[in-house]
């Protein structure tokens, strides 16, 4: 599910508080996957057009920073 969402949120098919449920989901990977499977997913959305999803990222970014 966490992939699934991770690419839905890159390809802009999902609106952005999915982007807070991918981050829910990751805190609870190690911090190795959570750098494969969550971080590199969330540094290609910084280049999202959708400023909704560049808001929550700068909202969110004690999780993942």
């Amino acid at each position: 599910l966490l992939l699934l969402l991770a690419s839905s949120l890159e390809f802009g098919s999902v609106a952005a508080p999915a982007l807070i449920a991918l981050l829910k989901m990751g805190s609870c990977l190690s911090t190795k996957e959570f750098s494969v499977k969550v971080l590199l997913t969330v540094v290609k959305l910084f280049a999202s057009n959708d400023w909704a999803i560049r808001v929550g990222l700068l909202q969110h970014i004690d999780q993942y920073g």
